[in-house]
């Protein structure tokens, strides 16, 4: 019996960004009735601030007017309830502002859903990810086997350490969505998440580079008008920016891929020509569970499937392709520095072995 079952709906803290990530934060937690809850913040422990939310089962609390690059320490707290996350210190620090950039560090990895047998290694990548201390966490979807409870209090449970601390960011996957008997189509994934633009597409800047997350989540999926349009403004907004010199897309459904789901032709007709135009640096991907190091049309895709579920070991990923330039079978994140135009990709083994590392220079400003 695992521990998130002995505490059901007792889920967080877990951080996002739903604007400026140099001056907000949204802290969310879960309790298992509707209560009213007090979160104490500030720069120290003395806890200058508070903020209440009332009758909620979900609470998104939304901090402005934060200082850049600062540390803060939080706590929370109620009257009528007692949490297994309550009174206690967490801290979390906010983003560089993009008029003074500097250097930063992010995690991506992504498909850490269970496997057949109801098992995952997640817990073990999400420790490794810790020991690397990123600024934020990007996951490309998949995070659980099916929209139920038990599989949402799992997840919570293993990011628990990490969550709580750096703002973690996810593009909706297929299993958030249409997975199991009863498929919730994504209620619950909208219900606990607070991103830009209140969806399951946004984007946000971090110190000198944009990053955009799509809903290209089921291998179904076609561009609507409304999407392509807010894709190429969003593009061309960050390609204009002399403050920009990254940009970086990600999402679940890869369009270039080795592995059993392959290539999928009616996303590529439909973003690989934009991906093109706009110049992205580097698109991530999960879906197939695998690794795979992509060079297509001037981008690099990355599929990068391998947080936790189970590999894909029946199915042809060893396919040769001449836009594939590496590719193993392995759980593992990647970690990627930026140092102004300087860019340091590592993927990394679920045991810390450097399997994969990329150097790059940006072409922009």
């Amino acid at each position: 019996m695992g521990p998130w079952l002995e505490r059901p709906h007792e889920n967080g803290p877990y951080l996002s960004w739903s604007s400026n990530p140099s001056t907000s934060i949204v802290i969310s937690y879960e309790t298992p009735q509707n209560v009213s809850t007090s979160l104490y913040w500030g720069i120290n422990t003395i806890f200058s601030n508070i903020k209440t939310t009332s009758n909620l089962k979900i609470h998104a609390v939304k901090l402005t007017g934060l200082m850049p690059n600062t540390l803060y320490y939080y706590k929370i707290n109620s009257t009528e309830i007692e949490c297994h996350y309550m009174n206690k210190y967490y801290s979390f620090k906010t983003g560089i502002n993009q008029t003074h950039p500097g250097a930063f560090r992010f995690a991506i990895y992504g498909d850490n859903q269970l496997d057949i047998f109801g098992r995952s290694v997640h817990q073990r990548i999400v420790d490794r990810v810790i020991t690397h201390d990123p600024d934020f966490v990007i996951n490309t979807g998949d995070i659980v086997s099916t929209s139920v409870d038990s599989n949402w209090d799992r997840f919570f449970y293993e990011v628990r350490n990490l969550a709580s601390r750096k703002a973690y960011m996810i593009s909706i996957g297929n299993h958030e969505q249409v997975e199991g008997a009863n498929p919730d189509f994504g209620e619950r994934f909208l219900d606990l998440f607070t991103f830009p633009n209140n969806d399951v597409y946004y984007s946000f800047n971090y110190s000198n580079a944009c990053f955009i997350a799509l809903n290209i989540s089921l291998d179904e999926h076609r561009i609507d008008p409304v999407e392509r349009s807010w894709i190429i403004n969003t593009l061309e907004k960050a390609n204009n920016s002399p403050l920009i010199d990254w940009i970086f897309v990600y999402y679940h459904v890869p369009l270039y891929s080795s592995g059993g789901h392959g290539c999928n032709q009616d996303l590529i007709d439909d973003y690989a020509k934009i991906f093109s135009d706009y110049k992205i640096d580097m698109i991530f991907s999960g879906h197939d569970h695998h690794y795979e190091r992509m060079f297509v049309n001037g981008t690099y895709f990355f599929v990068n499937g391998g947080g936790g579920g189970m590999l894909d070991l029946l199915l042809p990923w060893f396919q040769s392709r001449n836009w594939s330039q590496y590719k193993l079978l392995c759980t593992h994140y990647l970690i990627i520095d930026i140092d102004g135009s300087e860019l340091h990709l590592q993927a990394i083994r679920e045991d810390g072995f450097i399997f994969d590392e990329l150097y790059l220079t940006s072409r922009r400003n």
